[in-house]
Order: structure tokens, then C-alpha cells, then sequence
């Protein structure tokens, strides 16, 4: 496949695009290529391409309240390191004009300074169990659901969802759940997404 020889300048690339419209949709195809049966274990290029997904995905949302100038946006990545080296491809870039930390954290109760959270659906089931007993805070949530069975529940907590649709790689987002904590999202993201769990 050519998609093996994937280099960081490709992404690259796609994230200088001047529209976020045009860079998801190649996103996700490269992202679901990439995440094929055939090339196994999760490697160096999925993370570089789910790192462009978090950066762009978190251009296209508002957070409430924030001094957009002075306070970094902090990236929290549940129970572990999901992005990897893929990190090093968006750590010098800013959103809305902040620039990005990354953090891990082991459980919800270190999630009071997150901004946005990323978690994989091997972690969902904790996630869930710990969110029904956590404060609800305006943390843009992304479930990476691309290797589970195709479905578009929705999940408590969780406000977009990457999911897998046949050769390429969708957006599921809970409008309503996001809204019920302050963040809202671009119309170009919801254009390309499909609005999942109870509208108001």
C-alpha cells in the first residue's frame, strides 16, 4: 500500500490548507487507510494523523470564558499517551491563539485544568463509569471509536466520536451534550458530521 510510505511532510501539508473543510475529509481518509486490518498495531503514522485530527477538531470548537490570549489549551490524553511522537507534529501550533500542552492523566479527578480529552474505546468503560460521578466542565471530549463496532450511540461524556465509515473515518457529535457544558462547534464541523443523542 502506498499509504505505507506516509511521510510527516503529508500531513503537514494538509494542515497549512487554508480550509478546515478540505482538510478533514483527506484527513480521514489517510486516518482510515492507516488504521487498515493489515497494518496491525497502532504505529507512528496513525498517531500523526490523529494528532491533525485533535489540532483541526479543536479549531473548529468554542470553549466558554476563556482568555483565549494568555491561557494555554491543555490536550489530556486518559490513562495514556495516545498521541505519542505524533505529538511533536502539532506542539508548536495554537488554537485560537493558545498554544498547546499536552498532559496525561490517570482518572477525571486530575481533568480540572483539561481542555479538551482523548480517549480510545479500550478506556471507554472506565470513562464512563468515572463520568457519571464527575463534575461535569466545559473539556471538549473525543472518543477514538474507530476500531470498535460501527455504531452511532451515543455516549455520556463523550461530545465527538471518530468512527469508522466504510473506507473512510466520520465525525459522530453530540450537539446537545456539548452544549450542556458550554462548548460549541463550528458550522463547517457540523456539516461534515453526523449529530448524534437528543437535539433541543
Amino acid at each position: 500500500m502506498v499509504i505505507h510510505y506516509l511521510e510527516a511532510g503529508t500531513v503537514a501539508l494538509l494542515m497549512r490548507a487554508s480550509s478546515l473543510r478540505t482538510v478533514l475529509p483527506r484527513l480521514a481518509i489517510l486516518l482510515a487507510l492507516l488504521c487498515a486490518p493489515v497494518l496491525g498495531a497502532e504505529d507512528a503514522r496513525q498517531k500523526m494523523v490523529k494528532s491533525a485530527f485533535l489540532l483541526n477538531l479543536a479549531k473548529m470548537s468554542q470553549w466558554p470564558g476563556v482568555d483565549e490570549n494568555n491561557k494555554p489549551l491543555i490536550m489530556c490524553l486518559y490513562q495514556r499517551d495516545l498521541l505519542g511522537d505524533g505529538y511533536r507534529l502539532i506542539r508548536k501550533k495554537k488554537v485560537h491563539g493558545r498554544a498547546i500542552k499536552r498532559l496525561v492523566i490517570e482518572d477525571l479527578t486530575q481533568s480540572s485544568n483539561c481542555d479538551l480529552l482523548y480517549l480510545s474505546s479500550e478506556e471507554l468503560r472506565q470513562f464512563v463509569d468515572e463520568s457519571e460521578q464527575a463534575t461535569r466542565l466545559p473539556i471538549l471530549t473525543v472518543a477514538d471509536m474507530t476500531s470498535a463496532p460501527k455504531s452511532n450511540q451515543p455516549i455520556k461524556g463523550v461530545h465527538i466520536m471518530l468512527v469508522r465509515r466504510e473506507k473512510r473515518i466520520g465525525f459522530a457529535v453530540n450537539l446537545q451534550e456539548a452544549k450542556d457544558v458550554g462548548i460549541g462547534f463550528s458550522s463547517e464541523l457540523l456539516k461534515l458530521s453526523t449529530i448524534v443523542g437528543r437535539e433541543s
